[in-house]
């Protein structure tokens, strides 16, 4: 089954995200406003080309009706405006070269596999910024924050959606080796 396909083979990769340098500071709980906004900035350089890859990916609206709605990258602008009480431009956020290619929905459902399952993370990380630097929802952790209490079901939706899609082990195996290659890559930006 898909669900456990992606589960078992992108442990390693799901791990090694985890652990990098980048998010040591959530970890070890020593977040400062100046690491929380180093985090934000590489998650937005990874998050929002990849996004724009996804999102206009003709058919994933049929399996995914509210794909738009699940665009994060504008809640991680919000968080660092929140954050610094100025205006952000996207021009002075850095974006990641190497995003993984997105042209077929399988690929799609796999980047959205690492992209979705930072949302129940997320809530976890929303927790710890909140008792390290006090940041809410409304001020600095939206993106987070997930969708908030609907993360539960919109992940249920998701899962649902990409069992409806991978009915063939060629299409499991697309999702499956994206997600992978959608670790890696997020990794080495969060290396770089």
């Amino acid at each position: 089954m898909i669900l456990e396909a992606l589960k078992t083979q992108t442990a390693a990769q799901h791990q090694q995200v985890e652990a990098s340098l980048l998010m040591q500071p959530i970890a070890n709980r020593t977040l400062t406003p100046e690491n929380y906004t180093r985090i934000l900035r590489k998650f937005y350089g990874f998050f929002h080309p990849l996004e724009n890859a996804i999102h206009h990916l003709p058919g994933l609206d049929n399996y995914l009706p509210d794909i738009m709605a699940r665009r994060k990258s504008g809640s991680i602008l919000q968080d660092l405006r929140a954050i610094h009480h100025e205006s952000i431009t996207l021009t002075t956020l850095p974006l990641c070269p190497d995003v993984p290619q997105i042209t077929q929905i399988s690929e799609g459902f796999g980047a959205l596999y690492v992209m979705e399952g930072s949302t129940l993370g997320g809530k976890i990380i929303s927790k710890i910024v909140y008792e390290t630097l006090g940041y809410t929802p409304e001020h600095g952790t939206s993106f987070f924050n997930g969708y908030g209490s609907q993360t539960g079901p919109k992940w249920k939706a998701f899962q649902e959606a990409l069992t409806r899609f991978a009915v063939t082990p060629a299409q499991e195996n697309a999702v499956v080796q994206t997600a992978i290659q959608t670790f890696k890559k997020l990794e080495n930006w969060f290396n770089s």
